[in-house]
């Protein structure tokens, strides 16, 4: 979704027009789910997640009015709240599972912590390579999608892109060397 359409939603919404949530929920409910299932490694909370998200947009439409890359504000929005779910829950689960369910869910809080140090390693990247790497690896957009939403030239977006990546595996070979 544009941002110039995700806003004009967003102060719909601010003006109590809450049919102008369906159409967020029906463009970010599966990428949601998606990041809900990465940080988590459970669906039990995917639709409570959702449901947090819209939710969160709901009520602070005010404070959201403007913003400038509602995907990577929506990824970062969904991995909070996964992250404050898996928290939340974390011991229900435990208490529900046999030792070798036990057993399994430590190599999903491996997997959970591998796709959280993914976030960590993004971080130290400018706003905008952070973006691109998000909409590309993890939304599967194109390069002319990534040019479109962020109006820049698809070349500018291959570059930022394989950049970024180069400066992530350079600060990776920097840590392993450490």
């Amino acid at each position: 979704m544009d941002k110039k359409k995700f806003n004009k939603l967003v102060r719909l919404l601010e003006r109590g027009e809450e049919k102008a949530l369906e159409p967020i929920y029906n463009e970010y409910s599966p990428k949601i789910k998606s990041v809900a299932i990465s940080v988590m490694k459970d669906n039990r909370y995917l639709d409570d997640v959702v449901q947090a998200v819209m939710i969160k947009i709901y009520n602070d439409a005010s404070i959201i009015r403007s913003v400038k890359f509602p995907d990577a504000f929506i990824y970062q929005m969904a991995k909070n709240i996964s992250v404050d779910f898996y928290r939340r829950y974390y011991q229900d689960v435990m208490k529900e599972m046999n030792l070798e369910g036990i057993k399994q869910r430590e190599n999903s809080i491996e997997e959970a912590r591998e796709r959280m140090e993914f976030h960590s390693m993004i971080d130290f990247l400018q706003d905008d390579e952070k973006e691109i790497i998000i909409m590309k690896l993890l939304f599967d957009y194109s390069f002319k999608q990534i040019a479109d939403e962020l109006e820049i030239s698809e070349s500018t977006a291959k570059w930022k892109y394989y950049n970024s990546l180069k400066k992530i595996n350079e600060k990776i070979f920097l840590e392993k060397s450490n």
